[in-house]
């Protein structure tokens, strides 16, 4: 299983930051964890951006909005990719 992402971007407005990336699923794969480095999450979304139809869609699990964590779960396809945006406290 190999799940990974990368932050591409980062914008604060006031005391809120707006973070985004992308995530690839490789290796047989189902999800993992997304680490924004924000103190709390207010909202999160994801969206598959793979070559092919998918499947199902990706999910963000396990989730009440406000998040007091650093991190969210998201479930994949395996081989599917995707970007997400995440705004929260810093």
């Amino acid at each position: 299983m190999a799940f990974d992402y990368e932050e591409k971007g980062k914008t604060v407005f006031g005391d809120k930051v707006i973070i985004w990336g992308v995530y690839t699923n490789t290796g047989g794969g189902t999800g993992g964890d997304i680490t924004t480095g924000l103190k709390s999450i207010d909202f999160a979304w994801i969206q598959a951006t793979s070559a092919a139809v998918v499947a199902n869609q990706h999910v963000i699990t396990n989730t009440t909005w406000p998040l007091a964590a650093t991190s969210f779960a998201v479930v994949t396809n395996s081989l599917d990719s995707g970007v997400y945006q995440a705004q929260g406290n810093y």
